[in-house]
């Protein structure tokens, strides 16, 4: 059985290939077009290039696939759009076949499921077993509760006052003058800037969102009154208040988050509780979920909009073997050796791989900031181990470097860290998490020192665990640089231009190397500097 997934008309669209219930493919369409998180009602009417992408990388044509399945609010049985040509967003790795699968998509029937049952659905990728899941969509202000039960999932009631709690989260972003896209992630950010405190201003908080057992969310309408007034007061300025205010409210979200899903498992009697929706991206929120029921969370994969085309590519033959999102492109040395010469580069060919990993890691520990491309480009915002930014979080200057040279950002955005297993137990306050997400973890007193350019002011970092099956060769880098250096983890950013999405092809990494302050790169076994003298001449 082959299922082809699709989601994101208005944005973030993507498409993802099932074959016999594993997820063999996922793409994101902006990888492709270079306009960060574009719909397909953009792009000709379908994510053209992400699905030609997972086509290619499952070696299979439209033909050959029994069903797609279109996470969409609308039905779409009958809604095909116009046929036309769009050769300028076309990509010359997926050669010039766009015109004809659209054609191809043409009349094909399609099966149209809700976007929160999408969510839903992607725990399957990595969780086979009974769990009862909570969906929040703060983009989409929507909540939703599931049960999956064997390849069966079932719709359950919502928690009462979920909407006014979510709307809750809009207009206070609005009030802190946020705005109201991804308003739980700006009313977080705001609330860890600067040294804010993370109780934050939470009493009168707590009292004007609180929790009945019969009633659910209570949110009081004078909460954002006295917020505004308070805001006046200090002339509307992103003063301590708002920090503090801000950093209230997100800590009660997270209190709230815990309530709400201790009470569907006690009511379901179901001992997994699975969390999907955006709002479940926030390192924050997904670590005090973590910190709650420990093992018996289940993320999705992908929390944002573009995973559900995950979600509508599992089938109830989906066997919860998900273990990477290295789900893209992949491209052989001769390939990358190609784009490197079209471009007319300097390089170094390395056959042994330890040798050049060892000369990464000294690299990384002289300062260098080095981009990371190796093996198929992962799906969603987190490419870790696959298209990456790398540095030693030892150095001093390494969160400048990142986050004012490189991002063009705050010097205080926080940056994530990657890890594998055995150092998230030794360094960690809390060492649970999962290969996909980062989560907010306190770092040990006597390793702060070696991370200190990826910790906030309360010694906090976003950590991402990396493991052998994920991705093999950056987990043999973070082995090999720890046992060197003493540190035991790296900084790791999205490679891609800034406010771009991941770089997808060698041309795309090039191009993000050489219009930034990157140091290094190495993409397969052919390594490049923008200092030439240093890459002739021998080990670093």
């Amino acid at each position: 059985m082959k299922v082809l997934g699709i989601s994101g008309r208005e944005r973030q669209a993507a498409a993802a290939l099932a074959i016999d219930g594993a997820i063999v493919a996922a793409a994101s369409e902006d990888s492709f077009v270079h306009v960060p998180r574009i719909g397909y009602r953009h792009t000709g009417g379908y994510p053209l290039r992400a699905i030609a992408a997972c086509l290619a990388r499952g070696g299979v044509t439209l033909a050959q696939v029994d069903q797609i399945i279109v996470a969409d609010n609308v039905h779409t049985d009958d809604m095909d759009p116009p046929i036309g040509s769009d050769e300028s967003m076309g990509h010359a790795y997926l050669g010039d076949g766009i015109d004809v699968l659209r054609r191809e998509l043409q009349g094909r029937p399609r099966v149209t499921i809700t976007p929160e049952r999408a969510d839903a659905r992607q725990l399957a990728s990595v969780h086979r077993a009974d769990l009862i899941t909570l969906v929040l969509s703060s983009d989409s202000q929507s909540a939703a509760v599931f049960r999956q039960h064997g390849s069966e999932l079932s719709p359950m009631h919502v928690p009462a006052g979920m909407d006014q709690w979510l709307s809750a989260m809009q207009r206070m972003a609005q009030v802190l003058g946020l705005g109201s896209r991804s308003s739980y992630a700006a009313i977080d950010r705001l609330g860890a800037v600067a040294g804010a405190d993370r109780g934050g201003d939470t009493e009168a908080i707590m009292q004007a969102i609180s929790w009945h057992p019969e009633r659910g969310v209570i949110v009081n309408d004078n909460l954002f009154v006295d917020v505004e007034a308070s805001l006046r007061q200090a002339g509307g300025r992103l003063t301590q208040k708002s920090q503090a205010l801000a950093a209230g409210f997100s800590a009660r979200m997270r209190q709230m988050a815990v309530v709400v899903g201790a009470d569907l498992m006690a009511r379901s009697g179901m001992s997994t509780l699975g969390l999907a929706g955006d709002l479940f991206a926030s390192p924050s929120l997904s670590a005090a979920m973590f910190r709650a029921f420990g093992e018996r969370v289940v993320l999705a994969p992908v929390p944002e909009a573009a995973g559900r085309a995950v979600g509508a590519a599992c089938s109830s033959e989906s066997n919860g073997s998900l273990k990477s999102l290295a789900l893209g492109l992949d491209f052989s040395e001769p390939e990358i050796k190609i784009a490197l010469e079209n471009c007319r580069l300097d390089y170094l060919y390395e056959p042994d791989w330890s040798r050049l990993l060892g000369r990464i890691s000294r690299m990384l520990a002289h300062g260098s900031v080095v981009a990371w491309f190796q093996g198929a480009s992962g799906f969603g915002p987190r490419t870790v181990g696959t298209r990456a930014i790398l540095a030693d979080p030892s150095n001093r200057y390494a969160r400048e470097n990142i986050n004012r040279f490189l991002r063009h950002g705050a010097i205080d955005d926080p940056l994530q860290l990657s890890m594998t297993r055995s150092a998230m137990h030794e360094c960690l306050d809390s060492a649970s998490g999962t290969p996909f997400l980062g989560m907010d973890a306190a770092v040990k007193a006597p390793w702060r020192d070696k991370l200190r350019a990826a910790l906030d002011h309360h010694h906090v970092a976003q950590v991402q665990m990396v493991t052998s099956e994920q991705s093999p060769l950056f987990f043999n880098l973070l082995e090999l640089h720890r046992e060197r250096t003493g540190v035991p983890g790296l900084i790791s950013t999205t490679l891609g231009g800034v406010d771009e999405p991941a770089a997808c092809t060698p041309r795309d990494a090039i191009r993000a190397m050489y219009s930034s302050a990157i140091d290094a790169f190495v993409i397969g076994r052919f390594l490049l500097m923008k200092d030439h003298w240093l890459l002739r001449s021998g080990p670093s």
